[in-house]
């Protein structure tokens, strides 16, 4: 298995935040137990690749938001936030680089909710948008396929008429959690499945695999990028609101089997998940099936 990671991640920390170093430590203590494991370490991201992305007065904000410490309860900013946030997309780029041996970039913070002019829910830079746009000229068309309990919001605005990305999402739906909005989609290349809260294992994983199956037998992607989402699991309810009702661990591991079912290169990154007991386990039963 291969994987991209920093230790510096675990310098972007804040006290009584669910998105946590721990979260990093709990999936890389257990994958450290297991064999072939082996670890990239990425560069930050430059303002070039950022600016493929997102505007130049995000950038500018960021940078002024870290200098002075300027943020809230969601999105605190330390002097580090912005450069932490760069090695984050930074891993990105280097897991779509080796998209060929389904790379996982094992970093944070995570991404899907920061939009082409903004950041919120825990991000500040859409990780995934920018690993995509970073081999775009190469595989030429690409699916995200996101399987965060949330709506990736920040993805869906970066890429909403694009003729290249195509953007599937299956997500609690978003008038019961954040981001509180379940918008109406009128570009082909969005397709958004609000599932209703309390769906359990199996109805989840006939939807997720009829609907998947569907989207890249039509769009016909070069390329299957994942936001590996893990906060839909049920015991996620006491850190973010979670309530659909995944109880399976093995679940994970059939939604990496449905996408590699695919067979296209790919490369996935960490979006969610906060029960630090079981965010491990998740983690690598969806990497035993996806990267199989």
């Amino acid at each position: 298995m291969l994987l991209v990671y920093s230790d510096d991640f675990l310098k972007h920390s804040f006290i009584n935040h669910p998105e946590s170093p721990g979260r990093l430590s709990s999936i890389k203590s257990l994958l450290d137990k297991k064999k072939g494991i082996r670890y990239i370490v990425p560069k930050p991201a430059t303002e070039n690749d950022l600016i493929k992305v997102h505007t130049q007065e995000l950038i500018e904000d960021l940078k002024m938001r870290s200098k002075k410490h300027l943020g809230d309860s969601d999105n605190p900013f330390v002097s580090s936030t912005f450069e932490i946030a760069k090695l984050s997309a930074g891993a990105a780029i280097e897991a779509a680089k080796h998209s060929e041996s389904k790379c996982f970039s094992l970093a944070r913070p995570p991404g899907h909710h920061a939009g082409r002019n903004f950041f919120s829910g825990f991000c500040y830079l859409n990780n995934i948008a920018i690993g995509v746009s970073s081999v775009l000229k190469k595989y030429g068309r690409a699916m995200i396929v996101d399987f965060d309990v949330h709506l990736g919001q920040g993805t869906l605005d970066i890429f909403a008429g694009s003729d290249a990305v195509f953007y599937l999402s299956f997500h609690q739906n978003a008038e019961t959690i954040y981001p509180w909005h379940e918008p109406v989609v009128r570009e082909k290349n969005i397709c958004l499945f609000a599932l209703n809260p309390g769906i359990g294992d199996s109805d989840y994983l006939r939807i997720f695999e009829k609907c998947f199956k569907q989207a890249v037998s039509d769009f016909k992607p070069d390329l299957i990028a994942c936001s590996a989402g893990f906060d839909a699991y049920y015991q996620d309810y006491y850190y973010v609101g979670s309530a659909l009702s995944i109880r399976e661990e093995e679940t994970f591991k059939r939604i990496g089997e449905i996408i590699a079912s695919a067979d296209k290169p790919g490369f996935a990154v960490l979006e969610g998940g906060y029960n630090l007991e079981r965010l491990g386990f998740l983690v690598y039963n969806f990497l035993r099936g996806w990267q199989k």
